[in-house]
């Protein structure tokens, strides 16, 4: 797998790259508990180490909860982190920031 969880990466600098469409459970099954919780904007963060350098994963601004979000957020330093989550969750699982098309 090209996405190796790292709490300790240096995420500083990273934006919305794109989006994922995946459950919370299946983030934990895959990755173990979050490495942030209860952040400003978000309740749940992964940080990742991937051959295009570091990645996010976290819930924003979701007033339901971490635990029903399903719409996650792909932070990175360029859209080339995407091609790994693609790898990880299948090409019809994640989008661009410029549109969301979920089936």
């Amino acid at each position: 797998m090209t996405l190796i969880p790292n709490r300790d990466a240096d995420v500083c600098g990273t934006s919305l790259q794109g989006y994922l469409n995946t459950t919370y459970a299946e983030l934990v099954k895959r990755f173990g508990e979050p490495h942030e919780r209860y952040g400003d904007k978000t309740e749940a963060e992964w940080f990742f180490d991937t051959p295009a350098g570091v990645a996010t994963l976290y819930d924003y601004k979701n007033c339901m909860g971490a635990e029903t979000e399903t719409n996650w957020h792909i932070g990175g330093h360029s859209q080339d982190v995407l091609v790994h989550f693609r790898e990880a969750f299948g090409e019809e699982n994640v989008s661009n920031k410029l549109y969301v098309t979920w089936g």
